[in-house]
């Protein structure tokens, strides 16, 4: 709605499924690195942990899609499933024609149809990647030991599969619950909330990726601070913010925004949220 009106080509702060660009900051540039590590040396698993928003899920998008040709990937976003349950359901994904009917099949045809997947993927050149978005709502125990048994489903000194555990602050207490997965967890990711700096340099990438030039800020430097603030270094809270903000700015015929008009929004979806 107001993209013409601040001389862009796009929406700069909807949230995509693809083409989202991916902004570099300290942790997430530190994060997809170790991730990738893992994956491409077949280390097994990795663990990534973050509060609400700061981007987990964008992290597991960008990591599919840089490394797209090894795959392939299974983002599961639903991961409160049985052990049987995730064991059918990964081999569908995986496209094996045997799961594809009405009969359920035992748990023991499940593994020995995985395990024959695996060798398929690895005489293509491939390797089978796991994205567990939520994974501290996984409450079944047994469902994390049966993704730490997937790595090795043949019994191999090297993984079958990667596995990527993605979620809160409450998922490293369920993880050291599990003494054989956390000991074989490759590596333990923090991702941290942006930086003032990086909330800067955030909101100005996201607008010169949708065609916005440098003729003139869109946002004063109280106001980039403002949001940084507001947003706790949040990128979904700062997306929020800056969408509303351009939109109220397009309806009031303003050249730029300053602090007093974060603030105001900022205010506004506090007030929507608490409702």
């Amino acid at each position: 709605m107001y993209e013409a009106y601040w001389k862009l080509t796009d929406n700069p702060f909807a949230s995509r499924a693809a083409g989202e660009p991916f902004f570099p900051s300290e942790t997430h540039q530190a994060a997809l690195l170790k991730i990738r590590y893992v994956i491409e040396h077949r280390k097994g698993t990795a663990a990534v942990i973050g509060a609400r928003g700061v981007g987990k899920t964008f992290l597991a998008r960008t990591l599919s899609t840089q490394l797209a040709a090894t795959g392939p990937f299974v983002h599961i976003t639903y991961p409160q499933m049985t052990p049987h349950e995730l064991l059918a359901y990964l081999g569908r994904q995986w496209g094996l024609e045997s799961l594809h009917t009405t009969e359920p099949l035992s748990t023991d045809r499940l593994i020995a149809e995985l395990q024959q997947a695996f060798a398929q993927h690895e005489k293509a050149g491939k390797h089978p990647v796991i994205l567990v978005d939520d994974a501290h709502l996984i409450e079944d125990p047994q469902v994390l030991q049966c993704l730490r048994q997937l790595v090795h489903l043949r019994g191999r000194g090297e993984a079958d599969c990667s596995v990527v555990l993605l979620g809160h602050g409450d998922l490293l207490p369920r993880i050291r619950r599990i003494a054989d997965l956390d000991d074989r967890i490759a590596v333990k990711c923090l991702i941290r909330p942006l930086t003032a700096a990086e909330t800067q340099g955030y909101i100005e990438s996201r607008l010169a990726t949708a065609g916005r030039s440098d003729e003139q800020p869109i946002f004063s430097g109280e106001a980039l601070q403002l949001i940084h603030e507001r947003s706790a270094g949040l990128p979904r809270r700062i997306n929020r913010i800056c969408d509303l903000a351009l939109l109220v700015g397009y309806a009031d015929d303003l050249t730029h925004l300053d602090a007093a008009h974060i603030d105001a929004v900022a205010e506004e979806l506090d007030a929507v949220i608490a409702d």
